[in-house]
């Protein structure tokens, strides 16, 4: 199988992941959803970021089967910005929209998240190889 086609499959199954995390309920109580670390960064959903993207990535280089990091990280970051501009929509509706302080405050989901996915293929890539050397003996 080409090296296209094991990146397609492997975003494919990472933005399945993805969006079934996206069904799961949210597990933080609602007063600490909110909270911002310095007054203006919003912590729980960058830890959020990092965990759904690490289960992500690590499913997506384990179905792949080949390096991974590069596709994952740029997941991570299409999906902050398609976060960033939908708030900033929700924002201007209400005319009181800046992307650019729609991105600061979000900024630890973009963080957390490409650090997630990176490690999620590190990861996944290493399990994949492991476990097929353990079958191929």
């Amino acid at each position: 199988m080409t090296y296209l086609k094991r990146m397609a499959i492997g975003l494919s199954t990472s933005v399945a992941i993805l969006l079934l995390l996206d069904m799961l309920p949210n597990l933080v109580p609602d007063r600490y959803a909110a909270f911002q670390l310095f007054d203006h960064f919003y912590v729980w959903p960058g830890v959020g970021g990092l965990v759904g993207m690490f289960i992500a990535a690590f499913g997506g280089a384990y179905v792949s089967k080949s390096p991974f990091v590069i596709p994952a990280a740029v997941l991570a970051i299409a999906g902050w910005s398609f976060v960033v501009y939908f708030v900033n929509s929700i924002a201007a509706a209400a005319g009181q929209g800046d992307i650019l302080s729609a991105a600061s405050v979000n900024l630890l989901g973009l963080v957390f998240g490409v650090l997630g996915a990176v490690l999620g293929a590190i990861f996944g890539a290493r399990v994949a190889g492991n476990l097929s050397a353990a079958l191929n003996q």
